[in-house]
């Protein structure tokens, strides 16, 4: 199987940083991860990336679009309370999981 270029963005870009960085966000990490990702937060959340589900890479970055880049993305924001659960929402979590 061909490796998914996008998870292979995703993945190295969230895990290559320091795990303090997950919690208190650098200056601009917020606004690159809007720029560079927002894109594919709105395909996992509309359950666009089933073939994501193919291999553990792209599971991994799947979860981190769902749970971890809408909370940087709408950091600060009305919209960040109104955000449902990315993971549990998502059909291809859920069958890979069951």
């Amino acid at each position: 199987m061909n490796p998914n270029p996008n998870a292979a963005r995703v993945v190295p870009f969230w895990f290559n940083r320091p795990p303090l960085e997950w919690i208190i966000a650098p200056e601009g990490l917020d606004e690159q991860i809007k720029l560079n990702f927002f894109d594919l937060v709105l395909k996992a959340r509309s359950n666009d990336l089933e073939t994501w589900t193919k291999s553990p890479e792209s599971i991994l970055a799947l979860i981190v679009l769902l749970e971890q880049f809408p909370r940087n993305i709408y950091r600060g924001s009305p919209n960040l309370s109104t955000i449902s659960p990315g993971l549990i929402a998502c059909k291809p979590i859920q069958s890979f999981c069951n």
